[in-house]
């Protein structure tokens, strides 16, 4: 079966326990959605401008892209990459290293046991200057 945008797939073994999702697997959310329920999964991946009104668990990987919003803590087990723009109103902990883009709020502060990497990328016109000065 092919990959479809329009489709929800609902993997085998997978529960839903009142207000939490557990997957077995990976729990991908696509770009310009809403989870509206708490997610346990092996690792999460929220697309741009995803909205997740519950708490992640997971015991590997958490990677959250641009400006997505999480209204609920995140517990991790492995890294976490967290892109530009992103909200956090809750607690972050993991257990692995940290990626943080430009402007993230992490409301309730953060626990990191790994290395921790603040990404304030040059702007690209101070890039293409120094590009033109180097020729």
């Amino acid at each position: 079966m092919g990959f479809d945008r329009k489709t929800y797939i609902v993997p085998d073994n997978t529960n839903f326990d009142g207000k939490t999702i557990r997957v077995d697997g990976d729990v991908v959310v696509g770009n310009a959605c809403t989870v509206d329920f708490n997610i346990e999964a092996e690792r999460f991946f929220a697309g741009e401008r995803a909205k997740i009104n519950g708490n992640i668990t997971t015991k590997s990987d958490v990677r959250i892209d641009l400006f997505s919003v999480i209204n609920g803590n995140i517990s991790c087990g492995g890294n976490a990459y967290i892109a530009d723009g992103t909200e956090i109103n809750g607690k972050l902990s993991l257990k692995g290293d940290l990626d943080v883009g430009d402007n993230v709020e992490i409301r309730d502060g953060f626990e990191a046991k790994g290395w921790i990497n603040i990404r304030s990328p040059i702007p690209m016109v101070i890039y293409v200057l120094l590009y033109l000065l180097e020729l």
